[in-house]
């Protein structure tokens, strides 16, 4: 017998993972601040983001929106995990060639990153850079295949898209004392009720750093610039790291299941005897 799953018990199954959740703890994330080497501004900035806007004079367009981790953030445990979650919302972007738009992770030495197109160029991919700039594009590591030219216009780096993102970053390895293999998994999801959606992940090996310093949104341009008044907003943004649930988190989580699927089932042949 197939059973549905009922509105009764998706209530439960978001009680149990609530109660899981409680191994996840926040991480205090540092005013969002300019970070770069020509004409941008950050305005309205707090620790969930701020408005981004490039100014006249931005030649290569080397500029971000950053926010640090006092103290860094460092991982110790295979399993463990840093999630960032944010709101982006693109006032406006005049889309050429080059214009990308980098989403990541910054450690003590090097950069992860998830980045999107306005123009012509592929238009999502994972990208690390070894000399921790987190403007240059560094080493392309891997395509996202689902995402073809052109295809999820609603989710790209693109006027007038509102996006909600999520990007985990899981250690999966310790293999030295500076050799780390981590995934870096990211959600695009549209805020338009028909709107597009986009889950990708990807494994980084043999990174040399366990500390995050800071989380950032970032572009360059090369030799084109982004026109002054070219803006878009972060906003809604948290960090929050967790941890593998202990077993007995998941025997909790089973029990409650099992438990709703028995109250569904006696309420449904309730209803049948009436």
């Amino acid at each position: 017998m197939t059973s549905k799953i009922t509105k009764n018990m998706a209530i439960l199954l978001i009680s149990a993972c609530t109660s899981v959740s409680l191994l996840a703890d926040p991480v205090p994330l540092g005013t969002y601040q300019y970070n770069g080497v020509d004409g941008g501004e950050v305005t309205g900035a707090n620790s969930s983001g701020g408005t981004f806007t490039y100014l006249a004079g931005a030649t290569r367009g080397e500029n971000a929106i950053r926010s640090s981790i006092s103290g860094g953030f460092q991982f110790t445990e295979v399993g463990e995990t840093l999630t960032y979650t944010y709101n982006l919302s693109v006032g406006q972007i005049t889309p050429t060639f080059t214009r990308v738009h980098r989403n990541g992770f910054q450690l003590t030495d090097t950069v992860l990153n998830f980045r999107t197109s306005s123009g012509g160029q592929a238009p999502a991919g994972f990208y690390t850079n070894g000399n921790n700039n987190i403007y240059q594009g560094g080493t392309f590591h891997e395509d996202v295949p689902s995402w073809s030219p052109f295809d999820k216009e609603d989710i790209r780096f693109a006027t007038g898209n509102d996006i909600d993102v999520t990007i985990a970053l899981e250690l999966l390895a310790i293999n030295g004392a500076a050799d780390f293999d981590y995934e870096l998994t990211v959600s695009y999801v549209s805020t338009e009720p028909s709107g597009h959606s986009n889950i990708s992940s990807s494994v980084f090996t043999g990174v040399t750093s366990d500390t995050i310093t800071s989380v950032y949104h970032a572009t360059n341009v090369g030799a084109g610039s982004f026109p002054a008044g070219d803006n878009y907003t972060i906003s809604g943004a948290a960090l929050n790291f967790s941890t593998i649930p202990e077993p007995n988190s998941f025997a909790l989580l089973g029990a409650l299941f099992v438990g709703g699927l028995v109250l569904s089932s006696r309420r449904r042949k309730n209803r049948l005897s009436m």
